[in-house]
């Protein structure tokens, strides 16, 4: 769904999930915008874009406006390319969630700093 998204628009937002937006992050990924309302699933708050028509995270650690400036197909992929028009960081920005290991388990990797 995401992919027919990209692919009639020529701007998205790229967000960075914070470690407290776990459970979000593991619904958002997990359910098919298609059949799902994810922002309703999950309590996700929307805050509109300065440069684009698309809405950042509230929550999220980072968000960055893109425009869309190349997309490459690579046979069952493609790979969307977008220049930055604008970023955002949280004002009191949580640690970041990552994808560890190959069971795609969420969590913080223990060679962070910032790491509990």
């Amino acid at each position: 769904y995401t992919h027919e998204l990209l692919s009639g628009t020529d701007e998205f937002v790229l967000a960075f999930p914070g470690r407290n937006m776990a459970g979000e992050a593991l619904f958002c990924g997990t359910h098919s915008g298609r059949q799902v309302d994810k922002i309703a699933g999950t309590g996700l708050e929307l805050v509109p874009g300065r440069e684009v028509s698309v809405p950042l995270l509230k929550q999220a650690v980072a968000n960055f406006e893109m425009k869309l400036c190349g997309r490459l197909d690579t046979g069952d992929h493609t790979i969307f390319v977008g220049r930055v028009v604008a970023s955002h960081r949280h004002s009191d920005p949580p640690e970041r969630l990552y994808t560890l290991g190959p069971d795609y388990e969420l969590g913080y990797p223990a060679w962070s700093k910032q790491s509990e």
